[in-house]
């Protein structure tokens, strides 16, 4: 109190040392002057920062906390105070024109208390819930001891529960709770960090349960085999305290227990509110009841329903994979897996065809393999006589509970046309009607040919077996031939040829004993070399019919459509100048025919007894 009465008497003496001269200047502005002080304990603040409003002047006081603003607007101000520690604050001043202002403000420190993060630290119901932390901060500008208060039973530890926080730095205090000493319900206490010049309070909370056992049940029974089955629970509650143990417990009567079962089977204890266990040596054709168990240290809880289960044979599982049919021996290659074995493991395992049955059981016919547990198989040379029908194929494993079959699948035997090729004609000898005939089976076809050799014409370019044949014997690939007489005074078309039952199959075309005249494929004819002469229309078509050129009695007069094939070919017939007759009518009615030049392709027509070239033709194919 002392030091407040020393700031007031040194503002009255500062404020008695002023001068009372008033300059000119002076009597339309004014100044303001002061101390700051704190206002608990009276004494001078140094470094508060002031600024006055409006304006903004500023300025901070000295080690003393005085302060001077002059050559002020005489008029209100605020004053606003401002520095770290202390609280800011505002202050109304009225500055008066040549008189000087004097002011006495003071500024209040902020209280050197600890804060804390939250107000309430919540551990809730969850019961793997018993550590949880907050933090301390220290906004003051000196370090600060603390320490920590509570008195609760179920609070275990407050870790640190005392200490020193420097200033401007946090601090992390962990809570540690005793679940166990918790009552049923809502359980609130009081933490106090405390400092000589305050203290911060945090609720504490947790949610205590009754204690009891845990509720379960029993859910249906799964991968019921043979001799096996798999037993599945799920916890419903957790039980007060928490259960340590849990399993099945399973009989051939109702309602089992610890002491009317088979076998106690533990399950793994995880977060995992269901869990399951794996029975085997059953016996098979048995009915079952099973319960779910649990314990904790009050006692044993059993789910209130039970299941019931019988156990049966299950089929094992079989996959067809593939096979392929061999058209040359016509037997069949098939290949399977055992995806599954059953329960029991099957016996027997095989291939079931058909070719009438498009789903082959055992019953049609079977093909039995070896096989392992898991596994592959395949089974070789399975007899398919017949072509161009279809073979239906099914893997099957049988046990005690049947036959399982695989998906179908289906092949056949598909028959192939022999391949033959004409080779040259060798020795080719007209004047003593000699020649050698080639041939070559490069594929037998499937099923083989039963029959080979040549077929030949002296009319028609594609000779088939119903025109004239040479069989040749022989079987399986490879070349034969054949020695002709045929007379050479005729141009024979010529090729080899083989017989299946699929078909007949016949090499490329050869000429025996070729003739000298142009083949205008093109057209379609056979033209010959040689003009015929100048002559009138009707000598022509005498010419021509007449014609046994190369030993060939089809010859005639070319078309008007041939005469301009003809012309478009000049140079193959050798370049053949003028008028050239047509066997075509101008028209039905008239006695003229067409005429075609084959030097311009002109075409025009004329009477019948006028003069012009002929060239004779035969219809090739």
């Amino acid at each position: 109190m002392k030091k407040y009465l020393f700031a007031i008497c040194m503002l009255i003496g500062f404020g008695m040392g002023c001068s009372e001269d008033i300059s000119e200047e002076g009597a339309s502005t004014g100044s303001l002057t002061g101390i700051v002080a704190d206002k608990t304990t009276g004494q001078p603040v140094a470094t508060v920062r002031l600024e006055l409003s409006p304006g903004g002047s500023s300025t901070v006081t000295g080690s003393d906390g005085s302060f001077s603003f002059k050559s002020l607007q005489a008029r209100n101000y605020t004053v606003k105070l401002a520095k770290e520690g202390y609280k800011s604050t505002e202050q109304s001043v009225t500055v008066q024109a040549g008189i000087p202002t004097e002011t006495h403000l003071l500024i209040e420190r902020i209280p050197a208390v600890i804060t804390l993060d939250r107000e309430v630290l919540d551990f809730g119901d969850n019961a793997s819930m018993n550590t949880l932390s907050f933090n301390m901060v220290n906004n003051n500008y000196v370090d600060l001891e603390y320490r920590i208060i509570e008195n609760c039973g179920w609070i275990e530890s407050v870790d640190p529960a005392s200490g020193t926080l420097p200033y401007g730095k946090t601090g992390t205090v962990v809570v540690k709770i005793d679940r166990e000493a918790l009552l049923a319900g809502v359980n609130e206490t009081m933490v106090v960090v405390s400092t000589s010049d305050g203290s911060s309070e945090l609720k504490v909370r947790a949610t205590g349960f009754e204690k009891g056992k845990a509720t379960l049940n029993t859910l249906e029974a799964t991968e019921v085999k043979a001799c096996t089955a798999r037993l599945n629970g799920e916890i419903l509650s957790s039980g007060h305290p928490a259960y340590t143990e849990r399993g099945f417990v399973y009989s051939l009567s109702p309602m089992p227990d610890h002491q009317n079962t088979i076998a106690v089977m533990t399950a793994l204890v995880t977060d995992d509110a269901q869990f399951s266990v794996a029975l085997s040596e059953l016996e098979m054709g048995k009915t079952y009841y099973a319960r779910a168990y649990a314990v904790n240290e009050i006692g044993t809880a059993y789910s209130t329903n039970q299941i019931r289960f019988t156990t049966q044979a299950i089929l094992p599982e079989v996959t067809l994979l593939g096979g392929e049919l061999n058209s040359e021996t016509m037997t069949a290659t098939i290949y399977a897996q055992i995806t599954d074995p059953g329960d029991p493991a099957y016996t027997e395992c095989g291939i079931a065809v058909s070719t009438t049955n498009t789903n082959p059981t055992i019953y049609d016919t079977k093909f039995t393999a070896t096989a392992d547990g898991y596994g592959k198989f395949e089974i070789h040379n399975i007899p398919c006589p017949d072509f161009d029908t279809y073979y239906y194929f099914r893997a099957y494993a049988t046990n005690a509970a049947g036959t399982a079959y695989s998906e179908m699948k289906q092949g056949i035997l598909a028959t192939s046309l022999p391949e033959v090729k004409t080779l040259a004609i060798t020795d080719e000898d007209a004047e003593h009607n000699s020649a050698v005939l080639h041939g070559q089976i490069t594929h037998t076809g499937l099923p083989a040919y039963t029959e080979r050799g040549f077929v030949y014409s002296n009319i028609y370019e594609s000779p088939t077996i119903y025109d004239s044949k040479i069989i040749v014997e022989g079987t399986g690939t490879g070349t034969f031939e054949h020695r002709s007489t045929l007379s050479a005074s005729k141009s024979y078309y010529v090729r080899a040829y083989a017989i299946s039952a699929k078909g007949v199959v016949y090499g490329d075309v050869v000429k025996l004993f070729p003739k000298d005249y142009i083949e205008l494929t093109a057209a379609g004819i056979g033209v010959q070399p040689q003009d015929g002469g100048h002559m009138p229309w009707d000598e022509a078509y005498s010419y021509c019919k007449n014609s046994t050129y190369e030993s060939l009695s089809d010859w005639r007069l070319p078309t008007v459509d041939e005469l301009c094939t003809m012309y478009e070919h000049r140079s193959e017939l050798g370049y053949p100048s003028g008028y050239f007759w047509s066997g075509d009518r101008y028209d039905l009615m008239s006695t003229m025919y067409y005429y075609v030049s084959l030097s311009t392709g002109k075409k025009d027509y004329s009477e019948k007894k006028f003069y012009q070239y002929v060239r004779c033709v035969r219809s090739i194919k």
